[in-house]
């Protein structure tokens, strides 16, 4: 056992600082496994709520709801992209001991994760009872005083969750992201919970804000008492640290993420305006619900990518390079297989998975599904890529290309429409990103790394192009050929559990963008 795991295990038996024991792969999985739980408990919320919902309050009341509640989250804007960077250094700064700069980190970002929401909420709340919200929002069901009060009481909802998200991240920062994963899915759980108990109780829309606002205000306690408990050293609810020359060390990598944040929605629902404006409603139904399912199953693939982050981050600042190229192997070639079975799958199955879904409601459309798949296949890799480039905050060119390729997509997927329909908008998305993210995107991480080699990416990504290529040419083939896919990805994974990671106050220098 190394000396610093001992170390830090008797420190906690005395109420010192802790990290986590576990091995490697132990993390890894229980961060997969507790990702995935709340993967289902967002499920059941989708499934669940709605009916419930309109049952209750019908669809007029439930619409305006969905729109006041759309209009409050806007105030989520206020964390600017800090929050990924901040956990992401304080994970830096643990990982090599530098506990006294992680406790300066810490209190400065939540000094200004607690003032400045405060602040944007107030300012959010204030201009909310000025303006005429009926009006505004075209509402009929609802109040003007009513719909006031929803929209300030979910403005301090979604203002609260900035600061309760950090202190779940100081779990991430310490090794223990299945702990704080498993609080995120808890404040799901109570939120589902209690929503569900007011509807079904007849609670009204101020109630029902209210009721979600509560889990917030638990989860925030109950994992700040833990963490000033196990971590005195940190001095949580002290501000005596807190540094303004950190702050400013904040704000360059803090808004590189939140240029990507915003990229990505940008490019999110400005499709789904083009779609809309140039092929009509009816189109529109038929992208959204394609591209649903197939963001589902992308999203499930993203659950690895999320488990070895704050791994990729430490062993970044402890400038262990082998063990960092190989967890991203392994990372990589687990996320294109699992890929490569989402293609497999949907192109064989698609149609019938749909109109189970959609009860037959949509035509599905095989060319469309076909193109989507393609996309799925190479963002999928590229996604990949970038999250080793935020995991060590080394995200500023990620966030220009990302910004340019969102743009561009918007562009090549407006003028696809024109010409081709809804297929050529699909191709428009794809020819954005082959252009930019797709090869950019390894070339800054070849950058970063010198291992990230031509043939590195070669090698990765070859071999599920194949299978993806044989299946349109002859799918019983792809199968066959699924089975050495699986032996290659597994000769790239098993070597995750050779990795030996550095202990803590390893001697390496924490990066700072």
């Amino acid at each position: 056992m190394p000396d610093w795991f001992s170390r830090l295990s008797r420190e906690r038996s005395s109420g010192q600082n802790i990290a986590a024991p576990d091995t490697l792969a132990a993390r890894l999985i229980r961060g997969i496994g507790a990702g995935l739980i709340g993967h289902v408990i967002s499920l059941i919320g989708r499934i669940a709520l709605p009916p419930l919902f309109l049952h209750a309050w019908g669809v007029g009341l439930y619409g305006e709801w969905l729109l006041l509640s759309a209009f409050a989250t806007n105030i989520v804007l206020a964390d600017l992209g800090g929050g990924v960077y901040v956990v992401n250094r304080m994970t830096q700064e643990f990982a090599v001991g530098d506990l006294r700069a992680l406790r300066r980190t810490l209190q400065t970002a939540l000094l200004i994760f607690t003032s400045f929401p405060a602040v944007a909420a107030s300012v959010f709340a204030a201009v909310t009872w000025v303006l005429p919200v009926r009006s505004i929002f075209n509402i009929g069901v609802m109040e003007e005083s009513t719909a006031k009060l929803v929209v300030t009481v979910l403005v301090v909802q979604i203002a609260l969750s900035l600061p309760q998200g950090l202190l779940l991240g100081v779990f991430r920062a310490v090794g223990q992201l299945p702990r704080g994963v498993m609080f995120a899915n808890t404040l799901q759980l109570m939120q589902l919970a209690f929503v569900g108990g007011g509807l079904l109780g007849g609670a009204d829309p101020v109630l029902i804000s209210t009721l979600q606002l509560f889990p917030y205000l638990i989860i925030g306690l109950v994992s700040g008492r833990i963490i000033n408990r196990e971590f005195p050293s940190l001095e949580l609810f002290s501000a005596k640290e807190a540094d303004i020359g950190t702050a400013r060390e904040f704000a360059r990598p803090s808004l590189n993420f939140f240029s990507i944040q915003i990229s990505q929605a940008l490019s999110i629902q400005g499709i789904v305006l083009i779609v809309g404006l140039t092929l009509g409603p009816a189109q529109a139904v038929a992208f959204s619900t394609v591209r649903t399912l197939s963001n589902a199953m992308k999203s499930m693939l993203a659950l690895v990518s999320h488990a070895a982050w704050p791994e990729m981050t430490r062993f970044a600042s402890q400038n262990n390079s082998d063990a960092l190229v190989t967890l991203f192997r392994g990372n990589l070639r687990t996320s294109m297989l699992g890929a490569t079975i989402v293609v497999l799958i949907l192109n064989g199955w698609g149609s019938e998975i749909y109109k189970l879904w959609l009860s037959g409601a949509v035509p599905y459309d095989y060319g469309l599904m076909a193109l989507f798949l393609i996309f799925l296949l190479q963002q999928v890799f590229w996604n990949t890529c970038s999250h080793v480039l935020m995991a060590v905050n080394h995200h500023y060119g990620l966030s220009r290309v990302v910004l340019a390729s969102s743009i561009l997509a918007i562009a090549m997927s407006y003028a696809g429409a024109r010409l081709a329909g809804l297929e050529g908008l699909v191709a428009g998305m794809l020819g954005a990103e082959l252009l930019l993210p797709l090869w950019l995107v390894p070339k800054f991480l070849k950058r970063y790394n010198g291992s990230f080699t031509g043939e590195f990416f070669f090698t990765e990504l070859v071999p599920p192009c194949i299978v993806v290529l044989v299946l349109f040419l002859y799918a019983p083939l792809a199968f066959v050929l699924l089975v050495f896919l699986i032996l290659w990805w597994w000769a790239g994974a098993r070597q995750i559990l050779r990795i030996q990671p550095r202990g803590l106050g390893a001697e390496a220098s924490v990066k700072r963008y």
